[in-house]
């Protein structure tokens, strides 16, 4: 069982893909809100999912105005919709109806949902998946910090703000995400505004794109505690986001059984060797 963490105001799309994309995997999804969230003992994995701007006092700045990015142009993304295959068209088109719906900039209560999950799948040994607006809090959650804008680091290069799999990305070599992405590299999507700065205590980069900016980080001492920039669960198509969900899926498996095999006190105070 992985819970998923949404808002209670839109994220409608990604539950579903990211529920679709933990079912290939061979798991069940089990979505969470600020409203009414399940405890986190009953999953054996954590999904931080994408959505609102983290609140910039979470890492002691003010909330900047937005800047525009280098975003496709209209007509070069008609062109590129055009030609590409059925199934992204169609989990393009199904995102942008089942997000009419939009949640606000800044969501306080779902930062402290979040935070809260975050803190106790660590302290529980538990693996962690964050997924855009997840990977940025989980390194705020370490105590890092985020660019609210990266509009500069785009003037040369362009920065596709898509759900199709237009931006590249390179993996560090040596890194542990190389054990989830045979790659060396391999081309992503792109919906976000912010991005990881300073680094989170014990988290290392993992990716980084064109214009060096941050695209995965991880924590290489922990068996899975992996936050993407990208939105896999838009590009189930793709073997390799599905991976992701697979290594979450094998290392929640691992988990519970140590959650098993682990004694535990039972109600009347009695060991439970289960």
């Amino acid at each position: 069982m992985i819970l998923v963490s949404t808002p209670d105001a839109g994220g409608i799309a990604a539950w579903w893909f990211i529920k679709l994309g933990v079912a290939l995997a061979g798991g069940r999804a089990l979505r969470a809100t600020p409203a009414k969230s399940p405890p986190l003992c009953t999953a054996e994995g954590l999904i931080v999912s994408g959505g609102s701007d983290v609140f910039p006092e979470l890492y002691g700045q003010q909330p900047q105005q937005k800047k525009k990015t280098g975003i496709l142009p209209p007509r070069h993304l008609l062109k590129r919709v055009a030609g590409s295959v059925i199934l992204p068209v169609f989990l393009f088109l199904l995102r942008r109806l089942l997000s009419l719906k939009q949640a606000p900039r800044h969501d306080r209560p779902r930062d402290a949902l979040e935070m809260s999950l975050i803190t106790q799948a660590e302290t529980l040994g538990m693996p962690v998946l964050g997924i855009c607006r997840g990977m940025q809090l989980i390194n705020v959650v370490r105590g890092g910090s985020l660019h609210q804008s990266i509009a500069d680091f785009y003037e040369d290069v362009r920065h596709p703000h898509t759900v199709l799999p237009h931006k590249r990305i390179f993996i560090v070599k040596g890194s542990h995400l190389q054990s989830f992405f045979p790659y060396t590299s391999l081309k992503v999507n792109a919906l976000h505004h912010q991005a990881v700065d300073r680094l989170g205590t014990g988290l290392s980069v993992a990716a980084r794109d064109e214009a060096g900016v941050t695209q995965a980080i991880i924590d290489e001492k922990k068996p899975f505690f992996v936050g993407v920039q990208w939105h896999p669960e838009y590009m189930p198509q793709h073997n390799s986001q599905r991976s992701l969900f697979t290594c979450l899926v094998r290392h929640a498996r691992n988990y519970g059984r140590y959650k098993e095999n682990h004694e535990t006190p039972a109600p009347d105070g009695k060991q439970d060797n289960r």
